[in-house]
């Protein structure tokens, strides 16, 4: 997976009419990538820099611990905002 940091980056995918056709264009705090690595296949689009960048990278098992790290965050803000309501049938009924 890879995070653009600085600069600006365009996403290719292959037509088979006319060629390469850009897709997206990628800036600052953007990512790409994550497709291969959740499907585990080979990438389907091909990056490159328009102007000088700075990109982070990350592998799948990063990647991976990330996405995971992040659900279970999610998960318990969730959770604690449904700790803090009433029931339903206390409250409003």
């Amino acid at each position: 997976y890879y995070i653009v940091e600085s600069g600006t980056c365009e996403a290719f995918v292959y037509d088979d009419g006319s060629g390469y056709m850009a897709k997206k264009t990628l800036k600052s705090g953007e990512g790409f990538g994550e497709l291969a690595l959740f499907n585990k296949c080979p990438r389907s689009a091909t990056v490159r820099t328009i102007e000088e960048s700075s990109l982070w990278v990350l592998d799948r098992h990063t990647f991976n611990k990330v996405i995971v790290e992040a659900s279970k965050e999610k998960k318990g803000v969730r959770f604690a905002i449904l700790n803090k309501m009433k029931l339903l049938g206390n409250s409003y009924f």
